[in-house]
């Protein structure tokens, strides 16, 4: 079985108004306790799009416009590879799931990748697992007496009760997805 890690910045909160900035993923095969490998890759977007961007969006993540030109590749040609990438590991909806931080917000980006009806076509996995609730979960069985409204939610807040460091800045995908997947095997404990 294959977890898939997944992160995206965006430009805003909005996926029927904002887009995709970046988008990194890293494939952990569970069999073997390894990283199968890893994609990211920052998108270009036009100065209209750029226009729309949210500046608290643009402030967590410090992309600017000109590092979008310089650094990005059309958005197509992110889908192509996205693609290329999953057929060539073997990904599946029947030997992956994806994990993602916030899995109703990059869900929604992730479809402005790859479409449903493509999702469907490729047979890519439809199970989203976020990695809060694992962690809400397992803090409320393991821990006596804790007030439920003060399990972290927030990353770096759930890496500070549990002494790991917090994600590196700016918060980038690539930044994001390993941190995740460092959360994952500090707090599950099965990788």
């Amino acid at each position: 079985m294959y977890l898939i890690f997944v992160d995206t910045e965006t430009s805003g909160l909005d996926p029927k108004i904002h887009n995709v900035l970046e988008i990194a993923m890293i494939i952990y095969n569970l069999t073997t306790k390894s990283v199968v490998d890893e994609y990211q890759r920052i998108v270009r977007i036009n100065r209209m799009q750029f226009r729309r961007a949210q500046e608290g969006a643009l402030k967590c993540n410090g992309f600017t416009f000109q590092e979008l030109q310089d650094k990005g590749v059309y958005i197509g040609v992110v889908q192509e590879e996205v693609e290329a990438w999953f057929i060539k590991n073997g990904i599946n909806r029947w030997n992956s799931k994806f994990i993602a931080q916030n899995c109703s917000f990059d869900r929604a980006f992730f479809f402005e990748l790859i479409d449903e009806e493509r999702q469907r076509d490729m047979k890519l996995p439809y199970h989203w697992l976020d990695f809060p609730s694992m962690n809400f979960a397992l803090t409320l069985r393991d821990e006596e007496n804790i007030d439920p409204m003060k399990i972290p939610f927030s990353k770096d807040h759930i890496a500070q009760v549990n002494n790991i460091p917090p994600e590196d800045k700016p918060h980038r995908a690539m930044n994001g997805v390993k941190h995740l997947l460092l959360l994952y095997q500090n707090i599950v404990h099965i990788i």
